[in-house]
């Protein structure tokens, strides 16, 4: 009888057990939902100048207004997701925690997915799903931001990738297109999957030509091309109506702003690894917009180059050391013990060395060792030009890395079981293992979560006392916000204090916010003030009131934040 021949294509699976079990991601989803709802109602007041924007664009949108909540800076996936919320009459921030919970729900049933590609046998599945149950409960309940959007659909993408069907047409399509989402949620998404898939198409097929003999290396190449060329027309369906939108808006080729402005405000000037944004200064408002930070564009970036010189070339080097600190910081963040830098360092190139090179690839494990690894570090290159937040990082490259520690630790604890004479305690290694990285990766998300769930409401009654009292004097019209020199309150110590402050009281008193300066009061009758009907000035102890011309009169001082502030009202 003749022997099967070796074939490129996909073989079927397997026959086995059932399906794997959905209790552990319903347990998972019920852990998630209950302790992140406790979070976000503890955090629902927490307010931040980057989800202030995307609130009031979502806003625009659910007013009957969507040319307004176009933007090249802010991605749209986020604000399409909050304007039924606000359209059906739901409070903004409550309307953002429930958005992002789902989101963060969306991400973990991705994670599940991804764990099976992972090939992580029941337990060790479940556990993975625990930790990142907490961590992802943790990021969604922080801060306002499309990370948490960008991290689920990069899931979803990564359990696409990772399937051994990929070389076919309709999972290349899948895939590409959640890349696209993925881009939809935060710009960073589109480079990233650009170099990301083609490179997982060429390791998927030098994994399948090991196993195949030298006549059939053509037809598998073609099937590689194939399926990448599907996968870019997938990503070029999704992003292409986008990137015409944004094209027609700016009346130029634009899929982004974020890049050139993020580039710009770390120029020469900045401490390495660090931004700052050209927030100083009084502006003319957009119509609809209640702060120029809706439109980032229209701010006064100064533009640099490394290329320019010198000294700009060796402020880019200086920029990428301090990020790839800062990076190396991050994931040693993540776990007490850290577990998540030393088995993505050190258990993925044990598992690549142990094989000769030309079949190194042919293994499942390591061509998953030389996956995530590449995944993890392609990642996180392009945040090493600019700068780096752990939030970047976490929402898409955490769970990843879970799932990783835990392959490792269960190739580790099967090779000690079939040693030729194992020890006794080598059957209790493994739940053992399984325990300490629930513990490792649930600490610090656990930890968190509990002292946001139990700190009551994040508004101080110093701001609901101000707000209230703002809201009685009442004004038509755009407010700015100066600060005299001298001790620092919190109110006002810093531009981006007084950025912050203007943010919060414009979006709460949904008043136009036309900036913020810091001016001594002889200086304030030199600031264009032709833009707003009033000007919120805060003053340290014992400093002179702010001197404004007859066009303008004291409507009140209160006592705020170890100084005074004073409302001032155009007549």
């Amino acid at each position: 009888m003749t022997a099967p021949q070796p074939t490129d294509r996909d073989p079927p699976p397997p026959a086995g057990p059932a399906r794997p079990t959905l209790r552990p991601l319903a347990a998972a989803l019920a852990l998630y939902l209950v302790v992140g709802a406790l979070a976000a109602w503890g955090n629902r007041d927490q307010v931040n100048p980057d989800g202030l924007s995307y609130l009031q664009l979502a806003t625009c949108l659910a007013q009957g207004t969507p040319s307004a909540s176009v933007s090249g800076y802010w991605s749209p996936l986020l604000i399409w997701s909050l304007a039924p919320l606000l359209a059906l009459g739901v409070s903004p921030l409550i309307a953002a925690r429930v958005t992002l919970l789902l989101w963060g729900a969306l991400g973990l049933v991705a994670t599940r997915q991804l764990a099976l590609r992972f090939e992580l046998p029941p337990w060790p599945r479940a556990v993975a799903l625990g930790c990142c149950a907490l961590a992802l409960a943790d990021l969604t309940t922080r801060v306002i931001t499309p990370d948490v959007v960008i991290g689920s659909c990069l899931l979803a993408y990564a359990a696409q990738v990772t399937a051994p069907a990929l070389l076919e047409g309709r999972r290349s399509c899948v895939a590409c297109a959640l890349g696209g989402l993925a881009f939809l949620a935060k710009s960073y998404a589109l480079p990233f999957v650009v170099l990301h898939f083609p490179l997982t198409v060429y390791l998927r097929y030098r994994q399948r030509r090991g196993r195949l003999p030298a006549e059939q290396h053509p037809a598998l190449r073609r099937r590689a091309l194939r399926a990448a060329g599907l996968g870019f027309a997938a990503l070029l369906l999704v992003v292409g109506p986008w990137v015409a939108t944004l094209s027609w808006k700016h009346s130029r080729l634009t899929w982004s702003t974020v890049g050139p402005l993020a580039y710009a405000a770390a120029g020469p000037g900045n401490e390495p690894g660090t931004v700052t944004h050209p927030l100083l200064g009084v502006r003319a408002i957009p119509s609809p917009h209640l702060s120029i930070w809706e439109r980032p564009e229209l701010m006064p970036y100064p533009a640099w180059s490394p290329l320019a010189s010198t000294a700009n070339a060796l402020h880019q080097a200086r920029i990428v050391k301090a990020n790839l600190w800062w990076t190396c910081r991050i994931l040693a963040s993540w776990d007490p013990l850290y577990l998540g830098p030393c088995f993505l360092l050190l258990g993925t190139a044990f598992v690549i060395a142990r094989r000769p090179w030309p079949s190194r690839w042919e293994r499942a494990l390591e061509w998953l060792a030389t996956w995530t690894l590449g995944t993890c570090a392609l990642y996180c290159a392009g945040y090493l030009l600019v700068y780096v937040d752990e939030r970047y990082l976490s929402c898409f490259l955490l769970p990843l890395t879970v799932l990783w520690v835990l392959r490792c630790v269960h190739e580790l604890c099967e090779a000690w079981r079939r040693a030729p004479d194992p020890a006794p305690r080598a059957r209790r290694a493994w739940p053992l293992a399984l325990a300490a990285v629930f513990v490792a990766f649930s600490f610090y998300p656990a930890s968190r979560l509990a002292r946001r769930a139990t700190q009551g409401s994040s508004g101080s009654v110093a701001r609901q006392r101000l707000l209230s009292y703002l809201d009685a004097i009442g004004w038509e019209g755009a407010f700015a916000v100066l600060h005299s020199p001298g001790p620092a309150s919190s109110a006002g110590g810093s531009t981006e204090d007084l950025w912050r402050e203007g943010q919060r009281i414009s979006f709460l008193l949904q008043r136009p916010f036309a900036g913020a300066d810091l001016s001594a009061a002889v200086e304030a009758r030199e600031l264009d003030l032709a833009a707003v009907n009033a000007v919120l000035h805060y003053a340290s102890a014992g400093s002179p009131p702010l001197e404004l011309d007859a066009g303008w009169g004291l409507a009140g001082t209160l006592a705020y934040s170890g100084g005074r502030l004073e409302v001032w009202v155009r007549r």
